[in-house]
């Protein structure tokens, strides 16, 4: 039961990921062809923040931010997301505590990657890549603007962000420190390692009272779930074979037909089901475990540590992504980021 992750997935998730902008902004234009006329208006007609101001907006160890600076970064990033353009855009009084812990969150996560980027020094090979990365991603903005705003006319960067909030300096200084700051957590995790779970579960699904079940999903309700659930554990309690009963009551289409099956890192997925996964008993069959896909019936068949740099390919980058996470959510709560904001 993963969750996906993608660079860009919501107006928070865009500021909050590790990875260079550059990366964030291919995944947004790729995944984003089939943009409705009404993003596409929302990004063209959104006013950006002023960036004049010089009062300071937040400091950490060794720095300051002005809320100027703050706010290119933000208008940076709600060039590539037309929601976290609207949520900054709009004078409705009931969004100003989203608005607040939004800028708040995105001040924590700017101060402490301005950090970082003054740790990791870069050899003249990984500057010339960073330079390179830096081209690429003007590119793309020039494309992306001209999808955003239907204008085929766009011929530079400059035409591209004219009155965005923010310099072809600042969107490639912006660029140039997530790349350092991607550098510097991969070098911090590559000697690191991961729990992996084998694991084999039944899905149980249920509908939400007042909706529709989707596609695959059926019309049980959550007691009528809970007691098929019920019925799969003591079959397994009773020496049922976990990969005929996932083929005949599983509703997880990405683990039936392998006996309910999965071997991996937990950290992609929903915390109900990783926290049962990180501490069920081995080989114990657990009560129901709900989640937002239904309820689940578990056994864990083992748990390893494991060497990032060896994990699956197809999961390797889902790893390096958590980790890295977690070595920058340490190094913010050691940084003493202190906001003004």
């Amino acid at each position: 039961m993963q969750r996906s992750t993608k660079w860009i997935a919501g107006s928070v998730a865009v500021i909050l990921v590790i990875g260079s902008i550059v990366m964030g902004t291919t995944a947004y234009w790729q995944s984003n062809n089939k943009t409705n006329n009404a993003n596409t208006q929302q990004q063209a007609t959104t006013k950006p923040l002023d960036t004049s101001s010089q009062k300071i907006a937040g400091e950490y160890k060794g720095g300051k931010v002005t809320e100027g600076e703050l706010n290119a970064y933000i208008n940076i990033n709600s060039f590539f997301d037309p929601q976290l353009a609207a949520l900054f855009s709009t004078t409705d009084a009931s969004a100003a505590g989203q608005q607040k812990q939004t800028r708040q969150e995105i001040a924590k996560v700017y101060l402490t990657k301005k950090y970082i980027a003054g740790l990791q020094k870069v050899t003249p090979a990984e500057q010339k890549t960073i330079d390179q990365q830096g081209k690429e991603l003007e590119k793309q903005v020039i494309e992306y603007s001209k999808m955003m705003g239907q204008n085929t006319k766009i011929a530079n960067i400059q035409q591209a962000i004219a009155g965005k909030g923010f310099t072809q300096n600042q969107l490639i200084q912006v660029a140039e420190q997530d790349a350092k700051v991607d550098l510097y957590l991969g070098k911090q995790i590559e000697n690191s390692t991961y729990e992996r779970v084998k694991l084999r579960h039944v899905l149980i699904s249920f509908t939400q009272p007042g909706t529709q079940a989707g596609q695959g999903q059926t019309n049980r309700t959550e007691e009528e779930a809970k007691k098929r659930a019920l019925e799969v554990k003591q079959k397994l309690e009773a020496g049922g074979d976990f990969d005929k009963l996932a083929k005949e009551y599983s509703d997880d289409p990405g683990s039936k037909d392998k006996g309910g099956l999965y071997d991996s890192d937990v950290s992609g997925f929903v915390p109900a089901f990783a926290n049962a996964a990180k501490t069920l008993p081995i080989g114990k069959i657990s009560d129901p475990i709900k989640t937002e896909y239904g309820f689940h019936v578990m056994k864990v068949e083992a748990r390893t540590q494991e060497k990032v740099k060896d994990a699956p390919k197809d999961q390797l980058e889902q790893i390096q992504n958590s980790k890295k996470q977690e070595v920058f959510s340490n190094i913010e709560k050691e940084i003493g980021v202190k906001l003004y904001i």
